[in-house]
């Protein structure tokens, strides 16, 4: 928790961008008045919202793959490390019992 708390920095663009994307929401659901003339800035919001969004979901997808990669690297070091020992104490317990 305190490792969490020490790199304060990488957290002030992750808040920014949330800022945006929530202000771009509430605008776009103020846009929804009864009013003829917010229709092209809603489509204009609706754009930039959907890039977004397809930003977000293409850096979660390759932060994904990224994480799942090196929780497997360490899965098949551990398998390597478990497999090894296994190895060496069959070996023992034959040699032992020749």
């Amino acid at each position: 928790m305190r490792k969490i708390l020490k790199n304060k920095r990488g957290m002030v663009p992750f808040f920014l961008i949330l800022m945006v994307i929530l202000t771009l929401i509430i605008i776009y659901c103020l846009l929804f008045l009864p009013v003829p003339a917010f229709t092209k800035l809603r489509m204009i919001i609706n754009y930039f919202l959907i890039i977004v969004f397809w930003i977000i979901i293409q850096i979660a997808l390759v932060y994904g793959y990224y994480k799942l990669g090196t929780y497997m690297f360490m899965f098949f070091t551990i398998l390597k490390t478990k497999m090894v020992s296994w190895t060496f104490n069959i070996k023992k317990y034959i040699i032992t019992h020749n």
